[in-house]
């Protein structure tokens, strides 16, 4: 995702400089320090749904645009082709009778899968 140099800044911090982020919210594309966090996510609805991972630089998370649908950001994971698709690709591209999955889903199994047992 970031390299260890990359620092990723709150966006949402009035502090100057901005402080460190702690995590991304992949819903709301934008990346939080622990202070902004807890102000702006609290463990309530509707933001119990909202997917939060590691910092992630913003270019990286609005960089996942569809091959096929050039306007569209790629929000699932295609298990048939093994690749990254749209929701137009899911409803009405090749991709219609294929099997998917949540892009959070194939993200964790594959953060496993890299994880030495060591580790966990």
């Amino acid at each position: 995702m970031t390299s260890p140099g990359d620092r990723v800044q709150c966006q949402f911090c009035e502090q100057d400089p901005p402080q460190d982020a702690v995590k991304t919210c992949v819903t709301c594309e934008v990346s939080y320090c622990d202070e902004c966090l807890k102000a702006t996510h609290p463990n309530k609805k509707p933001f119990t749904g909202h997917r939060l991972i590691e910092p992630l630089l913003d270019s990286h998370l609005r960089g996942l645009m569809c091959l096929e649908h050039e306007d569209e950001k790629v929000n699932m994971y295609c298990v048939t082709d093994e690749q990254l698709i749209c929701a137009l690709c899911k409803l009405v591209g090749r991709h219609r009778d294929h099997q998917v999955a949540a892009l959070s889903d194939r993200y964790d199994k594959l953060k496993q899968a890299w994880i030495p047992t060591s580790a966990v």
